[in-house]
């Protein structure tokens, strides 16, 4: 784990910088990028996995990650303060995927109190 971040922030394990910089590789793209890369392996020999799978096991996984860089006092503030909002636009847009699914699927419904246009 603590490769991991050490490589997420730009360092090596000895403190050097690592083969990415942080110029090279913004922090969010490889926040991003390892959760896809995790999500990935779990999904290994996983035949035709569905979308709603895919998104509840990248918000775990995401926020797993989070949660272990936020409490990790090597990992500068400025590194923090980027992936908290990156995470929160992504609980959000989680947050109003589920909503919009919701909405979808009473429109879908035969016989629903809904009107089609509002929505």
């Amino acid at each position: 784990m603590k490769a991991f971040l050490c490589r997420l922030i730009g360092f090596a394990t000895d403190k050097t910088p690592a083969v990415r910089s942080r110029e090279k590789t913004p922090v969010i793209y490889k926040f991003k990028r390892d959760v896809l890369s995790i999500v990935a392996k779990l999904n290994n020999g996983v035949r035709d996995p569905d979308c709603a799978t895919i998104k509840r096991q990248t918000m775990f996984v995401q926020s797993q990650l989070f949660h272990s860089i936020y409490h990790d006092p090597a990992v500068p503030e400025a590194t923090k303060k980027l992936l908290m909002e990156y995470h929160l636009k992504s609980v959000r847009a989680t947050i109003g995927d589920m909503r919009g699914g919701r909405v979808r699927e009473e429109l879908q419904e035969p016989g629903s109190s809904r009107v089609q246009g509002a929505a």
